[in-house]
C-alpha cells in the first residue's frame, strides 16, 4: 500500500534495483524502465497492479551512463506494440552503441519462444546505423521525435550540439544550418521538451533548459535551418541541471536536480509556463534532495511518477514516488486553462482536456 509524504507525494513499491540515470517510456498502463549506470536490466512497472516485471537486459559488454530511449512513431503499425530506439550514454572517444526493440506487454505476451525472440529484446545496430561519432559526448543526451511525418530524431548533447537524424536511414542530415546551440554554459543532463500551445505540440518547436541557458528552438524543415530565441531562467535554478522533467497543459515541471554553483542536490519543484514565460516555485518539495531521477506522466495524465536518482550522498536510489497532477496547479491556473482551451473548441482532444480540468477544479472546491 502506498504512503503519503507531506500529503503530496505517495511512496510506491521500490524499484527492483537502484537506478540512475535511467530512462522510461510510457506504454498504456506500464512504465517501461530501461537500465542505468549500475544495471543493464529493464523492467515494466504496471501502474494498476503496482508491480514490476523483468523485460530484458542490455548486453553485458556495455555500461549506460545517461542514455536516451524514444518511441518511433513513424513505424508504428500495431496498437498492441511499440517500437523503441535506445542510444547514447557514452562519453567522447568511446564506441557508440544504438539498439532497437519491438515491445509487447510482458504482462500479456505469450511464453512461446518465437514470440520472445521477436519482441522485448534489444537488437544492436551495426556501425553504419549507430547514432553518434566516436568523438561525440553522449552522456546525458536528450532526444525528441519531430518532423512533419514524425520521422526525424532531434538530439541535443554536450557541449552545444543539436543534430537531426533521418529515422528512415538512421543517418544524420547533412547541410543543416545554424546547428550550434547558443549557450552560456555547456548543456549536460538538461531539460528538452516539445513546445505545446493549448496542450498540442507545435511541430519542430522545442524548449531547452540547462544551467544558465533557456532556449526556444525552431527548426525549418524545408530549409534545414535552426532558429533560437532566448527564454528566461529562474534565478533559483541558475547553474542547475540533472533535474527530471515533464510537460503538461503548456507547463514544464522540473523536479530536483544538481546545483553546479553550490554543489548540492536539490529537492525543490519548479514550473514554467510556456504561454506566459513565467517561472513559479511549487509549494511542496520532493521527499529527498535528488538528481538524475526520471519523471514521467501516467497514461491518463493524472499522476507524475519520479523514479530513481542519486541522493545528497551521491548514492543511487530505489525511490519510486508519484504525485497527483492536480496538486501541481493552483486553482486559478486551472481556471485559466479552461478559458485558454475554449479558443480551440470543436476539437475532441481539447474538449476532453477541458472536461478533465473541470473535474480537477471541482475536486479542489
Amino acid at each position: 500500500m502506498s504512503t503519503k509524504l507531506n500529503n503530496i507525494f505517495q511512496i510506491l513499491p521500490e524499484l527492483p534495483k537502484p537506478l540512475a540515470p535511467s530512462h522510461c517510456i510510457l506504454f498504456k498502463d506500464e512504465l517501461l524502465i530501461y537500465g542505468g549506470y549500475t544495471t543493464n536490466d529493464c523492467y515494466s512497472y504496471h501502474t494498476l497492479k503496482k508491480q514490476y516485471k523483468y523485460i530484458c537486459s542490455y548486453p553485458n559488454d556495455i555500461q549506460m551512463d545517461g542514455h536516451c530511449v524514444v518511441q518511433l512513431i513513424h513505424s508504428q503499425t500495431n496498437s498492441n506494440e511499440i517500437h523503441l530506439l535506445s542510444f547514447g550514454g557514452q562519453g567522447g572517444n568511446k564506441m557508440k552503441q544504438t539498439f532497437s526493440m519491438k515491445y509487447k506487454s510482458v504482462w500479456e505476451i505469450s511464453e512461446s519462444k518465437s514470440e520472445h525472440q521477436s519482441f522485448n529484446t534489444w537488437i544492436r545496430h551495426n556501425q553504419d546505423t549507430n547514432i553518434g561519432k566516436l568523438e561525440d559526448h553522449l552522456q546525458g543526451v536528450r532526444g525528441l521525435i519531430g518532423g512533419i511525418n514524425n520521422d526525424l530524431l532531434f538530439i541535443t548533447h554536450h557541449p552545444k550540439n543539436i543534430k537531426v537524424i533521418d529515422l528512415k536511414t538512421m543517418k544524420a542530415l547533412a547541410g543543416i544550418k545554424n546547428n550550434t546551440i547558443p549557450k552560456e554554459n555547456d548543456i549536460f543532463y538538461h531539460c528538452f521538451v516539445p513546445l505545446t500551445m493549448n496542450n498540442r505540440k507545435l511541430i519542430n518547436h522545442f524548449i531547452l533548459f540547462c544551467r544558465n541557458t533557456g532556449l526556444l528552438i525552431k527548426y525549418d524543415e524545408r530549409n534545414k535551418t535552426f532558429h533560437y530565441e532566448k527564454l528566461p531562467i529562474c534565478p533559483a535554478l541558475n547553474g542547475s541541471y540533472s533535474y527530471s522533467f515533464v510537460y503538461l497543459y503548456d507547463f514544464i515541471f522540473l523536479f530536483g536536480g544538481f546545483n553546479g554553483n553550490t554543489w548540492q542536490k536539490v529537492k525543490s519543484v519548479y514550473k514554467y509556463s510556456m504561454k506566459e514565460k513565467i517561472w513559479t516555485e511549487c509549494k511542496f518539495t520532493l521527499p529527498m534532495a535528488i538528481s538524475q531521477s526520471f519523471a514521467i506522466l501516467s497514461d491518463d495524465n493524472k499522476n507524475v511518477h519520479v523514479i530513481g536518482g542519486r541522493n545528497a550522498k551521491y548514492e543511487i536510489q530505489k525511490m519510486h514516488v508519484n504525485v497527483n497532477v492536480e496538486q501541481l496547479f493552483e486553482k486559478s491556473e486551472l481556471l485559466k486553462m479552461v478559458k485558454m482551451y475554449e479558443n480551440s473548441r470543436g476539437m475532441e482532444k481539447v474538449e476532453n482536456t477541458n472536461t478533465k480540468i473541470g473535474k480537477q477544479i471541482e475536486r479542489m472546491g
